[in-house]
């Protein structure tokens, strides 16, 4: 279970903006993913609790005190972006999604009850979009690169993965 800080008498905790959220976040995912003990499990129960554990202590380092709902969508966030499928991974988790298709950082659409709609879901850049093409298919043995710009595949639970990169995928 997860422990909020709680402030000194002396500190004012106030709810984080998305601008503060998203820096704050960034900052965090940064930090963990360079830390050699970064579990290569995916998302389980386990790499959640690291993730939690270890965010809270860059927070104590850092002074950074938040309210728990701020510090519960943090830890969802950074997950996501560490041991998860980034961005994506709110949208897969989603029982009315039956596709998700990215194409480009900022166009990512998904199916519902056979209908495309654009999501306001974005990556940072493609460099961003290839980190994660690459933890969906690395367990399963396959890449994705300049000298190998397509893969398709199948994930243990049946989802179907295909990803197209540069230069076959323009953009």
């Amino acid at each position: 279970m997860m422990m909020a800080v709680r402030p000194t008498t002396d500190q004012t905790v106030i709810a984080l903006s998305e601008e503060q959220y998203a820096k704050l976040k960034q900052w965090a995912s940064d930090k963990l993913r360079d830390m050699p003990t970064l579990p290569r499990a995916g998302m389980t129960p386990q790499t959640i609790r690291w993730v939690e554990e270890e965010l809270g202590s860059l927070l104590r380092e850092a002074g950074v005190t938040l309210i728990d709902a701020d510090r519960q969508r943090l830890v969802e966030g950074v997950a996501d972006d560490v041991v998860g499928y980034g961005p994506i991974d709110s949208l897969i988790r989603d029982p009315t999604v039956t596709e998700v298709m990215v194409n480009g950082p900022h166009l990512v659409y998904v199916e519902r009850e056979g209908k495309l709609v654009e999501t306001d879901v974005h990556f940072e850049d493609d460099d961003h979009v290839k980190q994660v093409i690459q933890r969906i298919i690395q367990p399963l043995g396959r890449r994705v690169d300049r000298s190998r710009p397509m893969v398709d595949a199948r994930l243990p639970d049946g989802s179907r993965v295909n990803a197209i990169i540069s230069p076959c995928a323009l953009d």
